[in-house]
């Protein structure tokens, strides 16, 4: 790829439509490495329960693609990566954290397009108003990294001012090993907001994050 086409690139909100150009990104990481600990490829059915959940949770769920305009890409290499948040846990009290998860196209690393799309992550995590199971909005943001005997990603995330929480030692087995974990952290309670950056509307009380509507989007 050439500098002029990393220049282009477009960042968005996902879209139902574009799930069947994501699957394949991260049946890379899946099938080739432990950046991601899951085992076995994922159908697209998968990653169809991913997006609705996440959107479900009134958090961000983004793609960037390698076109200057937001028409839904027609290419499966128009797709260069997506990024998305989802609740640490499962229980109200920790409403307020959550883990992001990051994954780009093999042809799309070392291109700074991880940085701009981890940005506008943050930006959109920013913008979540409280809610029903969030009473004072995103305050923390956690990236849970894999660590193997080469090059993890914990760098590129100490670059975007997270900080370093500490090493879980062999927590995850996979390619015949167990894997360390490092938990990075980049608490959002005290940057400045955005004031022109849409905030997300508080869901009514009816809603609560931990249902599973999975709704075509």
């Amino acid at each position: 790829m050439t500098e002029s086409s990393q220049m282009t690139g477009t960042i968005r909100h996902c879209r139902y439509r574009d799930l069947d150009r994501v699957i394949p990104i991260y049946n890379h990481y899946v099938s080739n490495t432990i950046a991601s600990l899951d085992i076995g490829t994922k159908p697209l059915l998968y990653m169809q329960k991913l997006y609705n959940s996440v959107l479900d949770q009134d958090l961000p769920f983004l793609v960037v693609t390698a076109s200057d305009d937001h028409n839904p890409p027609r290419n499966e290499e128009d797709i260069l990566g997506y990024a998305y948040a989802h609740f640490y846990r499962r229980l109200p009290a920790f409403g307020g954290t959550v883990e992001i998860l990051l994954y780009l196209d093999p042809t799309a690393t070392g291109q700074r397009i991880g940085e701009k799309l981890l940005r506008v992550l943050m930006d959109s995590l920013k913008a979540v108003a409280p809610g029903t199971d969030r009473d004072h909005g995103i305050r923390e943001v956690l990236a849970i990294v894999p660590v193997g005997e080469g090059r993890d990603a914990s760098s590129f995330f100490l670059r975007e001012s997270f900080e370093d929480r500490g090493l879980l030692k062999g927590v995850g087995w996979k390619m015949g090993r167990w894997i360390d974990t490092r938990i990075l952290q980049r608490s959002l309670d005290d940057e400045p907001k955005d004031k022109k950056t849409p905030v997300r509307k508080k869901r009514g009380s009816a809603r609560h994050w931990w249902s599973s509507l999975f709704r075509r989007r």
